[in-house]
């Protein structure tokens, strides 16, 4: 890890958040109206595109997915999820609800991930790319590389 601060947000996380891992599709319906309400609030905050939480779940279902999960005192503080390749795993979505969060959940949801890659024994773990420069910077913080998606404008001549 690269920062100090990222570190201080991890130790945290470790203190007040509480994790588990979702692997059923009856795991993920016990909080489903929940994700629903959150999954739309993060959208509008971000503006980026998010699968249907049916998509997820049929993933999730199939054993492709599992979801690490965190819970503070609050009660459901987000989710990340990752695949279950043994050669490279994927971090695909990230969900947090803001409004029992702390600062230092997000960095927690992705410090779990990269536990869980290690666990699974991968070779690579993906994190994704993003066209948010804050997202990117956060990624490289914690050791990514190349984070940030390349675009390009198109204008209409």
């Amino acid at each position: 890890l690269r920062s100090a601060r990222v570190v201080h947000k991890i130790n945290q996380g470790s203190k007040n958040l509480k994790f588990c891992e979702w692997t059923t599709k009856q795991e993920l319906e016990v909080y489903r109206g929940t994700l629903d309400r959150l999954w739309v609030e993060q959208h509008m905050r971000h503006q980026s595109p998010c699968p249907p939480l049916s998509l997820l779940a049929d993933l999730l279902s199939d054993g492709l997915i599992s979801f690490i999960v965190a819970f503070s005192e609050k009660g459901f503080v987000g989710f990340i999820t990752v695949t279950q390749s043994k050669i490279i795993a994927h971090t695909n979505w990230v969900l947090i609800n803001r409004q029992t969060a702390g600062n230092y959940a997000s960095v927690s949801l992705w410090y779990q991930a990269v536990r869980k890659s290690f666990e699974m024994g991968c070779s690579i773990l993906s994190m994704g790319s993003t066209s948010s420069i804050s997202l990117a910077r956060f990624k490289e913080s914690i050791g990514g590389q190349r984070a940030i998606s390349n675009s390009v404008l198109i204008k209409d001549q």
